[in-house]
C-alpha cells in the first residue's frame, strides 16, 4: 500500500484528541514502514450531519 508516496506495510488509526473538532475528526495514522514518516496526522469531516452543517457558509 502506498500513502503521500511512500511504501508502508499496515496502518493503524488512533484519535488524535478527544473531544475535539466540532467540524471535523482529527486521527493520528500510525505507519509500518521502511521509509517515511512513522505518523500523519489527517483530518475527516464530522461523522455527526449537524456538525458538518455549521461549518456550511
Amino acid at each position: 500500500m502506498y500513502l503521500c508516496g511512500f511504501r508502508f506495510k499496515s496502518l493503524r488509526v488512533s484519535h488524535f484528541s478527544e473531544g475535539a473538532g466540532v467540524i471535523g475528526l482529527v486521527t493520528r495514522l500510525h505507519l509500518d514502514s521502511d521509509r517515511g514518516p512513522p505518523t500523519l496526522i489527517a483530518k475527516f469531516p464530522s461523522p455527526a450531519a449537524d456538525n458538518r452543517a455549521v461549518a456550511r457558509p
